[in-house]
């Protein structure tokens, strides 16, 4: 036994009546992957059960806390489906319950969870499954390292290059910026026929990056070819192959290298030494 899955399945048990019912009735199934023995297994059930759930607001807390970065596609979930029972779904999934067990962050499950529930119909269907992509990379930016300052005499030929940790690429259904700024500062979903649609057959190329120097967050479109330049970069690569990249592409020498250094200047492309 250890305190930490013993601490995992107590968290569990305080935002998932599901998983107390499952535990209450029996414990040794549900617990079965759980490293604790029959002592700490019991432990968990001595209590009355309606014990776990005393706290009747935590589940509304954490999700009050989990919107404010999934405000746009929470907003449109919770239109389209009447109410926030679509969303406190998320506290029984196993997107919930894995995430518990290996100490992830929970916005990423969440926004992982919301993806996967819109891409399945749910929730709204394809805008809602598009906001929550945009709104999923934008949280993990928030968590990245700020833009460093480049390092003197590392571009050349041969240097190793890769996407800048600080940024996020993602390509999403034509329209999707688009929505995401129709539903404004307070993020609240608009009637459906006062919203833009999206595209069902063409895509648009967006940007999130860290803003400096206050570490804010800016959303933008961008060129397909820079795109696939930045996406071929991934965690490193010789400049060579992007100069080659960014040729297949339609530049032609000199401007390869110009696209390149714009890049390198605007602290898209870095050094794979920059840590």
């Amino acid at each position: 036994m250890t305190a930490r899955a013993l601490q995992q399945v107590a968290v569990r048990m305080h935002h998932d009546p599901q998983f107390v019912e499952q535990v209450y009735d029996d414990r040794d199934r549900a617990l079965a992957d759980e490293d604790l023995g029959p002592s700490e297994r019991l432990l968990l059930t001595q209590p009355d059960r309606r014990a776990w759930g005393a706290d009747a607001e935590r589940r509304q807390r954490v999700l009050s806390a989990l919107e404010l970065e999934f405000s746009a596609c929470c907003a449109m979930a919770e239109q389209a489906t009447g109410g926030r029972d679509c969303l406190l779904g998320f506290f029984s999934s196993s997107a919930f319950h894995q995430c518990v067990r290996s100490f992830q962050p929970l916005v990423f499950a969440f926004g992982r969870y919301l993806v996967g529930r819109s891409q399945e119909g749910l929730f709204g269907g394809n805008k809602v499954a598009a906001l929550a992509r945009l709104e999923l990379a934008a949280a993990k930016v928030r968590r990245t390292e700020s833009p460093s300052p480049p390092t003197e005499g590392a571009f050349g030929p041969l240097v190793m290059l890769r996407r800048a940790p600080w940024i996020e690429l993602l390509e999403l259904p034509e329209g999707t910026l688009q929505l995401f700024q129709a539903m404004g500062p307070r993020r609240t979903a608009a009637g459906p026929s006062q919203l833009p649609s999206l595209s069902s057959d063409t895509s648009e190329h967006l940007i999130i990056e860290r803003a400096q120097p206050d570490g804010s967050l800016s959303i933008g479109y961008l060129p397909e070819a820079l795109f696939t330049i930045l996406t071929t970069a991934g965690e490193g690569v010789p400049r060579t192959a992007l100069v080659a990249c960014a040729r297949a592409e339609g530049a032609e020498p000199p401007q390869d290298e110009e696209v390149l250094q714009s890049l390198e200047s605007d602290r898209l492309l870095v050094p794979l030494s920059d840590r």
